[in-house]
């Protein structure tokens, strides 16, 4: 069965629409064109499109400092659905095609590199193909989210057959280890591209586009795929920058302390809480997927709690009521602080929180052990870890 490359997954949607910058793309024109008397060597992007499409203008973006920033814009040719981009590089780029924020193809362009990109767009999401010169570096992106697709599509399948409830007693033991099979099967397939030191912007993408939660590992598959490939690129330089501000919160890291106040005023340390596998957790009142995660972690830690598991929430809600009110209607019995400075909240700054919920596992000693694991995944890790 051939697979859609289903809105490019749904981690490369998210991703795209949470780092795009709306800045205007006159200025980056203008920009490129001081750039021009630079540079001399050229690239060009033109392809076609089939099926509806909702607008006329495409544009070009670059993925560059964790940001997807325009570069160029295009208006599709309403006769055939054909565009044609025209600029120039001195160095390879990681950009995106970007119909809307649903509807996106990654490329990386090279100097004189020439791409033909032919895009099929359907209900079910989008196909694309590339040919030309220079493109081989696109095309292993290309392949890299086919594979991950392919992969996706069963995880999902197994997903949608566990809630189903039809599976035997007998046989669920069968369908989990099929479960984490194909989860180590994606992580597997995403190390090895990142470690491609003949497409170090290929593993930079991957890097990006796909990995929620980097470890010091994955920084330094990455780091590794430019040292050999690409040593003077302005993309390692931006990934050692993130480094060094991230590295304090990887796995494997002891976590920074935090001191708040609970509801009573009393401060309270997260180092206070060594000795028990602690989950921190940053939500709100305001926060409607935190409230509806609620109940997982409240049957999480009456479970738990009694081996020595316990929550210290870290809430970024503005008003006392508002933080309290929520405490009592959702029936949280851990531990809560805040500094009620919503987004501005020193801890979610220093624990680099850009949404919520976001969650930080910790081990007896404080080191992190997992990030972002909510609902069924944090039961079986504390499963497997209390056993």
């Amino acid at each position: 069965m051939k697979l859609k490359l289903t809105q490019l997954t749904l981690a490369l949607v998210l991703f795209l629409s949470q780092l795009f910058v709306s800045t205007s793309v006159f200025a980056q024109k203008k920009k490129n064109e001081k750039n021009i008397k630079e540079v001399k060597s050229t690239f060009i992007v033109k392809g076609k499109i089939h099926g509806v499409i909702q607008q006329e203008e495409l544009i070009l973006g670059e993925l560059y400092n964790n940001r997807v920033t325009p570069f160029d814009t295009t208006n599709i040719n309403t006769k055939d659905s054909t565009f044609e981009f025209k600029g120039y590089l001195n160095e390879d780029m990681m950009v995106y095609l970007i119909l809307s924020q649903s509807t996106i193809v990654p490329l990386i362009l090279s100097p004189e590199s020439e791409h033909f990109v032919d895009i099929k767009l359907s209900n079910s999401g989008i196909e694309f193909e590339v040919k030309g010169k220079g493109v081989e570096k696109s095309q292993k992106i290309r392949n890299y989210l086919e594979e991950y697709s392919r992969i996706e599509y069963s995880i999902q399948a197994l997903q949608d057959m566990f809630n189903s409830g039809k599976i035997e007693i007998s046989r669920a033991s069968e369908f989990e280890t099929e479960y984490y099979r194909l989860l180590n099967q994606l992580r597997l397939t995403q190390e090895l591209v990142m470690s491609d030191s003949t497409n170090p912007l290929g593993s930079y993408f991957v890097f990006n586009a796909f990995l929620e939660s980097p470890t010091k590992q994955d920084y330094e598959r990455v780091f590794r795929a430019f040292t050999i490939g690409d040593p003077n690129s302005k993309y390692l330089s931006d990934l050692q920058r993130r480094y060094d501000i991230e590295k304090s919160t990887m796995v494997g890291e002891y976590a920074p302390n935090i001191a708040l106040p609970n509801p009573d005023g009393d401060t309270v340390e997260l180092y206070s809480l060594r000795g028990k596998v602690v989950l921190i957790d940053f939500w709100a009142s305001w926060c409607g997927p935190c409230r509806r995660e609620n109940p997982n972690n409240k049957r999480i830690y009456e479970k738990f709690s009694p081996k020595g598991f316990e929550i210290y929430a870290v809430s970024l809600d503005r008003t006392m009521n508002d933080w309290v009110k929520t405490i009592a209607a959702d029936g949280l019995p851990w531990i809560h602080v805040s500094d009620l400075a919503y987004w501005n909240s020193a801890p979610a700054k220093m624990y680099k929180v850009r949404s919520i919920p976001a969650t930080y596992l910790l081990d007896k000693e404080g080191r992190i052990l997992a990030i972002n694991l909510r609902g069924q995944e944090l039961e079986q890790f504390l499963d497997n870890f209390f056993k």
